[in-house]
């Protein structure tokens, strides 16, 4: 699992929400089902090669996510990295946008892969559905807080 919102408690006001860029990994005891193992693991935004200083991690909210049975990944796409409410604004005022990335988590090495770019940005995503070896994105929103009925789909390799 990767991204979310923490609520921040204010004094004599509102309740505001910022981004959680936080990544775990659940393995499943073999021997209790009910019970899960968490693990924490590097931010995928914070992958970058040779010794560049690490940039902080940029969380992205309502990622499109799936798990590929196939080739042995976890897929994220989309999501903004402006946490917004239903209407595709952010709780800081600011319209969101939709993010063009990719992300997957390789659970036989237990490494992110390179990010890559998907043609159609989007956000607002409930799931993703892995079928003959493409990524389907269905609906969720577009640029400018658009909401979309259209079937994206993603090669995977």
């Amino acid at each position: 699992m990767c991204d979310g919102v923490t609520v921040q408690a204010q004094l004599n006001k509102s309740r505001t929400f910022s981004a959680s860029p936080i990544c775990v990994y659940g393995k499943i005891k073999t021997d209790n089902h009910l019970r899960i193992d968490w693990q924490l693991l590097p931010h995928y935004s914070q992958q970058v090669a040779g010794n560049l200083p690490q940039p902080d991690a940029v969380a992205h909210y309502r990622m499109a996510a799936v798990g590929d049975e196939h080739n042995q990944q976890i897929i994220f796409i989309g999501g903004s990295n402006n946490p917004y409410n239903y209407d595709g604004i952010g709780y800081n005022g600011q319209p969101s946008g939709a993010s063009d990335l990719m992300h997957r988590f390789d659970l036989t090495s237990h490494q992110w892969l390179p990010a890559a770019i998907v043609a159609t940005p989007s956000m607002d995503h409930r799931g993703l559905i892995t079928y003959k070896n493409q990524a389907i994105r269905i609906g969720g929103m577009l640029e400018k807080q658009q909401v979309s009925k259209q079937v994206l789909s993603v090669p995977l390799k």
